[in-house]
């Protein structure tokens, strides 16, 4: 929800890089860290953009459980090491505040949307990219 409301300008801009490419016949992909936060988002609003379901929203949004395991495997390690060399009482990575995609968090969104925005073709034309744009996606 952060992320929607302070952020506008930059999902707008990806947004278009992303249909830019499409447009010029690439395919395109994209990601981030674990692939639910900021990819999810981005994800979601480019469904959204094409007309796809809540549903299958929230669907493609759940794949993303579990891959923290992957992206965040070598981060434990290091952690673990650092734990070593950090006083008592420092602030540590909170893992359990980046793993899982759960359901919930993508309705959620697409709630948030809907509620305070008007719903997805209603934000993306209020950050910019407009009509025009979701056609061309």
């Amino acid at each position: 929800k952060l992320m929607i409301d302070q952020c506008g300008p930059e999902i707008a801009f990806a947004l278009k890089v992303v249909t830019a490419a499409v447009e010029g016949g690439a395919v395109v992909g994209f990601q981030c860290r674990l692939g639910k936060d900021r990819t999810g988002l981005l994800a979601a609003l480019i469904l959204a953009a094409c007309g796809a379901p809540d549903k299958d929203i929230v669907t493609d949004y759940v794949r993303s459980d579990g891959i923290d395991e992957i992206a965040l495997g070598p981060l434990t390690a290091r952690q673990e090491q650092a734990k070593q060399r950090t006083p008592e009482g420092a602030l540590r990575l909170q893992r359990t505040r980046f793993v899982g995609a759960e359901a919930e968090t993508m309705t959620s969104t697409l709630q948030h949307l809907r509620e305070r925005h008007g719903g997805a073709a209603s934000y993306l034309g209020s950050i910019g990219f407009t009509s025009a744009w979701q056609h061309s996606l």
